[in-house]
């Protein structure tokens, strides 16, 4: 995975829900689901409350841009 390289979890979560925004524009809907679960997993498993509340904000908008996105 290309994220291991990035140490820090709250931006390893913010990198994979870019990723699976990415993937679902270009129509690969199951790569999406699968991106977005694991930066999901990432941040559920952040200690710091603040750094857990930030990702899972922004998980929540990648949720949301990923609902309204075209479907195939």
């Amino acid at each position: 995975r290309a994220t291991e390289s990035i140490t820090s979890d709250l931006d390893r979560s913010w990198t994979l829900s870019r990723l699976a925004l990415s993937s679902a524009a270009r129509g690969e809907w199951r790569l999406a689901t699968t991106t977005f679960d694991a930066a999901l997993a990432i941040a559920q498993g952040i200690n710091n409350s603040f750094a857990r509340a930030t990702a899972l904000a922004n998980l929540a908008t990648t949720l949301v841009e990923l609902d309204r996105a075209p479907q195939p």
